[in-house]
């Protein structure tokens, strides 16, 4: 081109190394390869000049100096060998040939070795080194055992370092070599093979969340997830199934996952066996050409270590000639509920003290003044085998604690008694242990207590003990205390453990919360009903307590008259006949405490409305294809055939003649809260759910979690809403709802259609 050949002109040198050599030096832009021809163009080629001529810048040689450039500073005297010149001629070709040792090029390549079975190949050769500053030449070429046109003529057609390949030209199952063969501007070449294998597979692997060993503990929820995503250029119907291998799901190699995502395995608590080992499988098919894949993992089933408790709270007050009662009767195992035979209920009942085959070992030591000092043996040696055999109740006079009465009045002595319970299972044995703290008392005390908290078993209609309560409910507390025939005494309800809102220090006075009397409660002596105990409930107003806190609620005795071991400690409360005496803490005559832990409601739910056959994944707020208008305006519908396109859950539908499901999935709560229950209601109304709108009931407090084929009556408003509401129950009583809306639009079917749709 005209503006290489200005390049070549502007950056090409040309210069003498001999009388008979010419060196010349390209410029970088140069064309010239081996095999060009370059022209000496004519009478550039001059004879030298003489010594007593001169020469200009150009090489010309001139007599005078005048002539070599008008001045003598531009002009150079010829020297005198300077001979032997060719004379000027023609232009003379002079042809560029092959370097005797030409350069050889090293090919390197980047890209894959395997390829999925939607991947493009990119082979890529820019890589490679030796182009000795020009670019290469590029041939490529493919070998298989079968290669399509289309492979062929995409290799064929590719000049340049980048070998590019869609993946429908290259069939699954085959390796494929490639051979680039790369030739520099200098007649330099190599050649080398790249080999790629297409996997056959068109199912990815299928990838089991949490791994192949799974572990679960018999109370908790077992929840398995599974999944594999199918090729971007394929479009897959998947199905899952998961199946039970190897474990007795009591006597029933079978099993009701409760999920309707096949993709979740989902059991209930307490459906398989403490110490079991299960083995699934989980496939993943192609519904529409039965290809499939397999995984397989373990559940490992762990036993669960005993839950132990001594009735009557952490700490205790028994007056030295009164009775310890020690009663670990409530000590329960998480892994008691069994499923019945029939494989139709679960019992979600816990199994308490010796019914758990749960074993006891008793221990007591000093904590005051004396720490650590044991006094297990004294205890056993007035007992005997009582306290040291393997029972849930023991019972002994406190006096036992020190049997040779060495004691001191003056000194305030607490015990610890402790209870360690076993349960023997098929890997050994699990232990749990709780404390009881044991003030013993000098002073002149009847004994004192709080009775266990209960719940109505809704299967047995029986009360049985539990340690929460509903904190939108009244909380009822029954203490009690022995009436003496000498002593008067005064009670008071306190809050040793839990912040309550609006309570100052629930540690001295919880008046403002409490509906009934919880300080300066008077009993008088009685000695005709000595020894008969005496209730002193106490009601906690509903909505006081924050959910999910653990109180501890202390029930204490003080006597009235002046009595005590220090004066200082002694301080009078009121005027005149009405006052009496109240002692510090530490000189409190007897107190019991009880722990009440305020119950959460469900969670981690979710409630939906759709019309049956459309997906539950997701609520589709948009407008279907067969919108109407309606007297009160436009009416927005669809049918089931949009949402299964869409995958979508449709909400419009038609009075009547449109089948709705309700599904409450997913709500959890602490195991011994279970079983939740459900009540499905819905109102008409365009606004949301109202207490004040007639509420219509579909199901109330049932354990089934869905309703199908359900007809809803025509909306109310100009876009026929009607509000479904799910209320999720648990066993104490504790609820939360959600509520979905739908939209039913009037039936424009005759009198005689819609009497044959009834």
């Amino acid at each position: 081109s005209d503006y290489n050949a200005w390049m070549e002109e502007q950056f090409t040198e040309c210069y003498f190394t001999s009388l008979s050599t010419i060196t010349m030096t390209l410029a970088s832009s140069s064309v010239l390869v081996p095999g060009s021809i370059i022209n000496l163009l004519e009478k550039r080629l001059k004879a030298p000049c003489t010594e007593t001529d001169y020469r200009d810048v150009k090489g010309n040689c001139y007599a005078d100096a005048r002539e070599a450039g008008g001045f003598p500073w531009n002009t150079e005297t010829c020297t005198a060998d300077q001979t032997g010149c060719p004379s000027a001629g023609d232009n003379m070709p002079v042809s560029i040939e092959d370097p005797d040792d030409a350069l050889v090029p090293t090919i390197v390549f980047s890209g894959p070795s395997t390829l999925g079975y939607c991947d493009d190949l990119t082979i890529d050769a820019s890589g490679s080194l030796g182009n000795g500053g020009r670019d290469f030449s590029y041939a490529w070429s493919v070998a298989a055992a079968k290669t399509s046109d289309g492979l062929l003529d995409t290799v064929d057609a590719s000049t340049s370092s980048e070998l590019f390949v869609t993946y429908d030209n290259l069939d699954a199952g085959y390796e494929f070599v490639f051979t680039l063969e790369l030739t520099n501007f200098l007649g330099g070449f190599a050649t080398s093979e790249y080999s790629v294998e297409k996997l056959g597979e068109r199912l990815p692997k299928l990838k089991v969340f949490g791994g192949t060993a799974h572990t679960v503990y018999r109370p908790d929820q077992l929840a398995i997830f599974s999944e594999a995503l199918p090729p971007w250029c394929l479009e897959m119907n998947l199905g899952y199934e998961y199946v039970l291998t190897s474990g007795d799901v009591y006597g029933h190699l079978s099993y009701n996952s409760s999920s309707v995502d096949d993709r979740y395995l989902k059991l209930p608590p307490y459906y398989l066996k403490a110490g079991e080992i299960y083995y699934f499988s989980i496939t993943v098919t192609d519904l529409d050409t039965l290809e499939n894949n397999l995984a397989t993992f373990s559940v490992s089933v762990s036993f669960s270590s005993p839950v132990v408790s001594i009735k009557g709270g952490v700490f205790t007050q028994v007056a030295y000639a009164g009775t310890v009662s020690l009663d670990a009767s409530s000590s329960y195992s998480p892994d008691g509920p069994v499923i019945a035979a029939d494989r139709e209920s679960i019992e979600y009942d816990y199994a308490y003290g010796s019914l758990a085959n749960m074993t006891f070992f008793w221990l007591c030591y000093e904590f005051k003044p004396n720490y650590g000092e044991d006094c297990t043996s004294d205890v056993t040696n007035a007992l005997g085998d009582t306290f040291s055999a393997e029972n849930e109740l023991v019972t002994f006079a406190a006096s036992l604690f020190y049997p040779n009465d060495d004691y001191d009045t003056t000194t305030t002595y607490q015990y610890v008694l402790q209870v360690e319970a076993a349960i023997t299972t098929s890997t050994g044995l699990l232990y749990d242990s709780a404390r009881q703290y044991i003030s013993l008392s000098f002073l002149p005390v009847a004994e004192i207590g709080i009775e266990p908290l209960v719940k109505l078993d809704l299967k047995t209609s029986e009360l049985v003990p539990r340690s929460k309560s509903n904190p939108t409910d009244k909380l009822i507390i029954y203490g009690y205390i022995t009436l003496s025939d000498t002593y008067n005494y005064y009670l008071e309800w306190t809050c040793s453990s839990g912040a309550i809102d609006g309570v100052a220090d629930p540690t001295l006075d919880i008046s403002a919360v409490a509906a009934t009397s919880s300080s300066s409660i008077y009993v008088a002596a009685e000695p005709a009903e000595a020894g008969e105990e005496l209730s002193v409930p106490l009601v906690i107003v509903s909505n006081a307590l924050t959910a999910g806190i653990s109180y501890q609620f202390k029930l204490t005795a003080y006597i009235d008259e002046d009595w005590t071991r220090d004066d200082d400690s002694v301080s009078a409360v009121g005027d005149g006949a009405a006052a009496y005496v109240t002692y510090e803490q530490n000189y409190a005559v007897a107190s019991a405490t009880i722990t009440v832990l305020t119950n959460t409601v469900p969670t981690s739910g979710s409630f939906v409305v759709c019309l049956m056959g459309t997906s539950y994944n997701n609520t589709w707020s948009g407008i279907g294809k067969n919108n109407t208008w309606g007297p009160n305006g436009f009416v927005p519908s669809c049918n089931a055939e949009d949402s299964v396109t869409g995958g979508m859950c449709c909400t419009y539908g038609t009075a009547l003649t449109s089948a709705y499901v309700m599904y409450a999935r997913g709500w959890t709560d602490d195991a011994e809260d279970l079983p939740l229950r459900y009540t499905f209601t819905y109102q008409l109304g365009e606004y949301s759910y109202s207490e004040d709108a007639v509420e219509y009931s579909l199901q109330s407090l049932s354990q089934q979690t869905k309703m199908e084929n359900i007809y809803l009556p025509q909306g109310d408003g100009r876009t026929y809403k009607i509000t479904a509401m799910a209320v999720i129950t648990d066993i104490i009583g504790c609820a939360t709802n959600e509520t979905q809306a739908v939209f039913n639009q009037p039936n424009q079917l005759e009198l005689k259609e819609l009497a044959d749709v009834a």
